[in-house]
């Protein structure tokens, strides 16, 4: 493990072997920090804060600060990042409001300047681009992208592998496997390349097509065997504040 003499590090914080903490970052009492992490510069990891294994952090990120909720009363509340996940400069992410934590990750890219408001939920592998903002209670699914400068009101889902553009306005929840876009958001496509990319055969890309096209139609849409499409119609089935975003 290497501090550098100018860190600030609480007696009970909790740092795993093999990491390396910059000058000047301050960690609070009980943070814990998991092998191999780096953080930079300038950072501040506040009480209740858990870091995974191989954990990046870059500088001016300020990470479990009070929840920005007018009832939130003080309690100890977590947020916790999983394995792997890169967290770029200035970016801020709050802890929880109540007993299950912030959460984010593993293998997430955080880019630099995003903002995630407390008790939101981002799913393993996704990316957040630079200047993206969560509010509260926002749910991402796994693999899924924001695009830079969007911004995502509360309690809105975006559903695993969908894809939203940048400086989109995102309302309402976006489907499993598909591009939104717009001020606001709309749902326009499924996410096909991004479903190439990684692995995904034709049949079921043709299969996710008709799917869409049955929630565009208004009518059910068939469980045909394919995971994906279970995914999709569990999605729509799925308790929302939010409804879904408009086509």
């Amino acid at each position: 493990m290497a501090v550098h003499p100018t860190a600030v590090v609480a007696g009970n914080a909790e740092i795993a072997a093999g990491c390396v903490i910059g000058p000047f970052t301050v960690i609070e009492d009980g943070v814990r920090i998991g092998t191999g992490a780096r953080i930079a510069s300038h950072v501040v990891l506040h009480t209740g804060t858990r870091l995974g294994d191989r954990v990046r952090v870059g500088p001016h990120t300020v990470l479990g600060g009070d929840p920005q909720a007018l009832d939130f009363d003080g309690a100890p509340t977590e947020l916790v990042v999983g394995d792997d996940t890169v967290i770029h400069e200035a970016v801020t992410v709050h802890r929880a409001t109540g007993p299950v934590p912030t959460s984010i990750g593993p293998g997430c890219l955080i880019m630099g300047q995003v903002h995630i408001a407390h008790d939101c939920a981002v799913g393993a592998s996704a990316v957040v681009a630079q200047g993206a903002k969560l509010a509260g209670h926002v749910r991402l699914g796994e693999w899924s992208v924001i695009g830079g400068m969007t911004g995502l009101h509360q309690w809105v889902r975006v559903g695993p592998h969908a894809f939203v553009g940048g400086m989109a306005k995102v309302l309402h929840d976006v489907l499993p496997f598909t591009v939104a876009d717009g001020f606001p958001a709309r749902h326009l496509q499924i996410n096909a390349a991004r479903l190439r990319r990684r692995g995904f055969p034709p049949a079921e890309i043709r299969a996710l097509r008709a799917a869409l096209a049955s929630v565009r139609a208004g009518v059910a849409v068939e469980r045909d065997g394919l995971d994906s499409v279970s995914a999709f119609a569990d999605f729509i089935d799925g308790p929302s504040r939010r409804s879904l975003s408009p086509f």
